[in-house]
């Protein structure tokens, strides 16, 4: 989907004068999608999800009404464990075997990429699997969107979306999150 920003007017809708100020618009070719998790990190007062620093690297999440969640990273560990900081974004789904769109609305305060954004279980036989490409943002408001295949189901509740950004050195700032299933209808 594209959003269109600007306005319409004239526009009457059984005779009434309307303002349109937006307009979402499906790109042919796109595949149909079922919101399976959304959430508006503003809206949320606190953190209280997952997140693995380590003693020399803590990591402290947290959330406010303008920017959303946060996460402060002030250097790169180093390549062995570039995957710090990990940090979970939703926790508790039932998430289906299949192709999934996990969306953000992003910023950092500079250029950068959450190096792997992923799903998973809790259960152990399930683990779990990444998009094939970082998630790039810059240090203005966007829409980034990256797919990730599910191979496994997880279990009633035991999913989550995983991020890990150690190559990316500042403040990372996401609004809100969507995860949406790639249906076949």
């Amino acid at each position: 989907n594209q959003n269109i920003n600007g306005s319409l007017n004239g526009l009457k809708i059984n005779g009434e004068n309307v303002i349109l100020t937006s307009i979402v618009v499906s790109t042919s070719g796109s595949s149909p999608t079922e919101t399976v998790y959304s959430v508006d990190f503003t809206n949320v007062g606190s953190w209280n999800l997952w997140c693995q620093g380590d003693e020399n690297h803590p990591r402290n999440p947290s959330v406010d009404s303008t920017n959303g969640f946060c996460l402060s990273n002030p250097e790169i560990v180093n390549a062995e464990q570039s995957w710090l900081p990990q940090y979970h974004l939703a926790n508790g789904l039932t998430l289906e075997t299949g192709t999934y769109k996990i969306t953000m609305y992003i910023r950092g305060d500079r250029e950068g990429k959450i190096d792997r954004v992923g799903l998973g279980s809790w259960d152990e036989n399930v683990g779990q699997t990444y998009s094939n490409s970082p998630m790039t943002f810059t240090n203005e408001w966007q829409e980034k969107t990256v797919e990730v295949t599910l191979p496994t189901a997880t279990g009633d509740g035991e999913g989550f979306v995983m991020c890990q950004s150690g190559s990316y050195v500042g403040d990372l700032y996401i609004k809100w999150l969507r995860v949406e299933k790639i249906t076949n209808n």
